[in-house]
């Protein structure tokens, strides 16, 4: 999606910089910086570089970098996330993708309005992060019917769940992922699929009627279940 909705914007007759991601004889590519190294910031990288575009990931998570680095073969730039090098980055970007999340908390600020005024105008920004609150300062909530919005010169592109735009396949996809689990509780039982798979453990909120999750429970003020863990 990052890659569909970023070449749409680019063009001159939305207001962008009027490039192609990824360029042609004799003209460089686009350049997209991506802030983040996990799910969502690999699956957009790899799109990106798959277009041809010259493409920066700057994260905070060595281990995170390194299998980009692994992932793309060494294709993609990899940096990490200090202010410094956002700041240079931002600065040479078309397209800037944040995809910053942590689980149950509210997306870290990694993206100031200093820094996107700095930017080339006509750029494009996609913050993945708006639907924890957003990792730009300059992002606020946007919808499918009216996505975009002109920020300091900067195309502003802050929908949540993207992929309801494309819910034929988004929705196979979730389908695909979650009758896995549902296998697994049918055959085994609750309580044994729990302790017999981690990722089920960690994406557990409630459990017998119990909060789980520290994070969540204390942002809402409520009791948690500390021996789920454990």
């Amino acid at each position: 999606m990052c890659l569909v909705i970023s070449g749409h914007y680019l063009q001159s007759n939305y207001g962008g910089r009027g490039v192609v991601i990824g360029g042609v004889v004799s003209v460089p590519p686009a350049t997209a910086v991506i802030v983040g190294s996990g799910i969502l910031a690999k699956s957009a990288i790899k799109a990106l570089l798959g277009a041809g575009a010259h493409t920066i990931a700057l994260g905070r998570n060595m281990e995170g970098l390194r299998e980009i680095e692994d992932i793309t073969a060494g294709r993609a730039v990899t940096l990490i996330a200090s202010r410094y090098n956002l700041e240079r980055m931002i600065q040479i970007a078309d397209i800037l993708i944040g995809a910053v999340l942590l689980p149950g908390e509210r997306a870290p600020l990694m993206i100031t309005r200093e820094m996107v005024k700095k930017m080339q105008k006509g750029s494009v920004i996609i913050d993945l992060s708006i639907d924890q609150g957003g990792c730009i300062e300059t992002s606020r909530l946007t919808t499918l019917e009216q996505p975009i919005y002109i920020e300091e010169g900067i195309i502003h592109y802050c929908v949540p769940n993207i992929t309801s735009a494309v819910s034929r396949t988004s929705s196979k996809v979730l389908s695909n992922l979650v009758t896995t689990y549902l296998l697994q509780v049918g055959e085994l039982g609750v309580d044994e699929a729990l302790k017999q798979d981690a990722t089920l453990s960690r994406g557990t909120y409630v459990y017998h009627g119990e909060m789980v999750r520290k994070s969540i429970a204390e942002r809402f003020g409520l009791e948690y279940d500390k021996s789920f863990q454990s």
